[in-house]
C-alpha cells in the first residue's frame, strides 16, 4: 500500500488586500496555518509522502518567513520518514538561489525544477516501490506542453505524476492562464495510477476513476474562493486504486 497526501497552490506569501491591517495579518498567517495542518495530518496518518503540485509560494521573491516556515514543516516530515515531492509552478518558478539549491540536500525532499520530466523511484513504508514523474516551471510563463514528454507507465509498476498544468476544457481554466497546458486525453494516455495536478483553485476529479485530480488550494485567496479547502488522501496498491 502507498498512502499519499496531494495538495497544491498553497501560495505562501500571498499579499491580501484589506483596509484593516489586523485582518491582513490574520489572513497572511492563515495560509501557513493551513499548510501546517496539512503536514500535521500527513504525520498523524503516518503517510508515505506529500505531493505539492506547484505554487507553494506566491511569487519569485520568497519571503524569509516563508522559507523558514516551509523548511520547518518538511524537516518534520523527514523526521517522520515521509517524503516531500515539490514541483514548482508559475507563481514560484525555479530561481538560482540558495533556498532552492538547499532543498536538494535533504534525503526526503524531492524538488522538481526543470521543464524536462524527471523520474525517481521511492520505497513506501510497506515496502512497495513506486515511481514519481514530474516537471517543474523554470520560468513564470511556461506555455509549452510538457506533459506530452512524460514517459509511459511501464508494466505493473506504480506510476504517479505531478504537474502544475492547465488542462484544456476544465471549468475555470480560462481564469488561471495558459501555463504548461495539456489535454485530458494526454494525461489519460500515460496510464498512470495517479496524476496529482495543481493550478486550478478548485478540487475536482477529471476522470471517472478519480486517478487524475486537481487538489485546489488549501486556503482561499480572495472573496470568490469560498467553501471547503484541503487536499486528497490517496491510497494505492498493486491491485486497486
Amino acid at each position: 500500500m502507498i498512502r499519499l497526501l496531494h495538495i497544491a497552490d498553497i501560495h505562501i506569501g500571498t499579499k491580501f488586500v484589506s483596509r484593516d491591517e489586523k485582518v491582513r495579518k490574520i489572513l497572511k498567517k492563515s495560509v501557513m496555518n493551513a499548510f501546517q495542518k496539512a503536514i500535521d495530518f500527513a504525520i498523524g496518518q503516518d503517510l508515505d509522502g506529500v505531493l505539492i503540485a506547484g505554487d507553494l509560494f506566491d511569487g519569485c521573491q520568497i519571503p524569509f518567513h516563508g522559507e523558514v516556515g516551509f523548511l520547518k514543516m518538511v524537516e518534520r516530515l523527514e523526521h517522520a520518514g515521509i517524503h516531500t515531492f515539490y514541483t514548482t509552478g508559475n507563481h514560484d518558478p525555479y530561481q538560482d538561489n540558495e533556498f532552492f539549491k538547499s532543498l536538494q540536500d535533504y534525503r526526503f525532499i524531492h524538488p522538481f525544477y526543470n521543464r524536462t520530466p524527471e523520474t525517481i523511484e521511492v520505497e513506501a513504508k510497506s515496502g512497495q516501490v513506486y515511481t514519481v514523474v514530474s516537471a517543474g516551471h523554470d520560468h513564470p510563463a511556461v506555455d509549452e506542453n510538457v506533459i506530452k514528454n512524460f514517459p509511459q507507465k511501464e508494466g505493473h509498476k506504480t506510476f504517479i505524476g505531478i504537474g502544475h498544468t492547465m488542462v484544456a476544457a476544465v471549468q475555470g481554466s480560462v481564469d488561471h492562464g495558459n501555463y504548461m497546458p495539456c489535454s485530458l486525453e494526454e494525461l489519460r494516455s500515460k496510464n498512470y495510477d495517479y496524476f496529482a495536478l495543481g493550478h486550478i483553485h478548485k478540487a475536482m476529479a477529471l476522470d471517472e476513476e478519480g486517478r487524475i485530480r486537481y487538489a485546489g488550494n488549501i486556503q482561499g485567496r480572495h472573496i470568490n474562493e469560498t467553501g471547503p479547502k484541503g487536499g486528497w488522501l490517496i491510497e494505492l496498491d498493486q491491485e486497486r486504486f
